[in-house]
């Protein structure tokens, strides 16, 4: 069985969250850990609702749509009374 290169939208959120927020923005370990808990919240979603396995999804999955329908499925969990 062959192991199967990381597609483009894992590659650039290793990028984003190895490189990019700790080494060049200096973002402290909690708020990375917030974006990292938000974006597997996102994906997690994407990928259930097109029933696929997350690391099947790429930039394409993640249209406006996609967005509008997370935050829309959030929002009764946000808006808690």
């Amino acid at each position: 069985m062959k192991n199967k290169s990381p597609n483009g939208l894992a590659l650039d959120l290793r990028d984003f969250f190895g490189d990019y927020l700790p080494q060049l923005r200096g973002m402290s370990p909690h708020t990375i850990a917030s974006y990292r808990d938000s974006l597997v919240l996102l994906l997690r979603f994407v990928a259930d609702e097109q029933k696929r396995c997350i690391s099947l999804l790429g930039f394409k999955d993640l249209d406006a749509q996609q967005i509008l329908s997370f935050l829309a499925y959030l929002e009764p969990v946000i808006n808690f009374k």
